[in-house]
This record gives C-alpha cells, structure tokens and sequence, in this order.
C-alpha cells in the first residue's frame, strides 16, 4: 500500500504507518448513533411531560407506548 501511495502522490519519501487501537473520538457512526438516541430521549420526555398527554392520559386512561415514538 505504501508503495501505491508513492507512485500516487509522486513521493518517494512518503512513509505509511498503521495503528490499531481504539479511537479517541466518536467515529461518524457513533456520533451519528449518539446523537440519534439522545434526540430520542428527548422526543420522549417531551412527549411524557406535554400537559395535554397528561390531560389525556388522567381524563381517559391513555397511554404512551414508547415504541411509537419518534423524534421529529
């Protein structure tokens, strides 16, 4: 690989070195997940804390299924 990184980029001093371990920041999948879920939490605590839900859950016995819910 480093070889075809030289050829490329037309430099014979380029030099590759790979490190495995664990990132020290979010990769974009995890912020993208991160962030999803928090949105998540806080479409649900919208919804559980909404006067009208509450209206509705204490005149009619409704309730909130959580599986429902999804942030907008």
């Amino acid at each position: 690989m480093e070889e075809e990184l030289r050829k490329h980029f037309g430099c014979a001093a380029l030099k590759l070195e790979i490190a495995l371990g664990k990132p020290q920041v979010d990769t974009p999948a995890q912020r993208k997940l991160r962030l999803e879920n928090q949105r998540l939490a806080e479409a649900k605590a919208d919804m559980v804390n909404d006067p009208f839900v509450k209206e509705l859950q204490q005149q009619l016995g409704a309730r909130v299924i959580d599986e429902t819910i999804k942030p907008v």
